[in-house]
C-alpha cells in the first residue's frame, strides 16, 4: 500500500514539474502566475474538449463498385 501512495506522489510531482517547465519554456520567468494561469486554461479546455466530444460516425460512404 506504502508502494502504491509513493507511486501517486512520484506521478503528481511529476506532473507538477513538469506543467511548471512547460510555463518556463513557453513564458519565460517574467510574469510565471500569468503564464500558469494561461497553460491552465488552456489545458483545461484541452481536456474538455476530449472529454465532452462525441465519438465520430463511421463514413456513411459506401465502397465503390467495380
Amino acid at each position: 500500500m506504502m508502494s502504491l501512495l509513493a507511486l501517486l506522489l512520484r506521478v503528481a510531482l511529476l506532473a507538477i514539474f513538469t506543467f511548471g517547465f512547460v510555463v518556463l519554456y513557453e513564458h519565460g520567468t517574467t510574469d510565471f502566475a500569468q503564464g500558469a494561469a494561461t497553460e491552465w486554461k488552456s489545458l483545461t479546455e484541452f481536456v474538455n474538449s476530449q472529454g465532452s466530444g462525441k465519438a465520430q460516425a463511421a463514413p456513411t460512404s459506401q465502397a465503390p463498385t467495380p
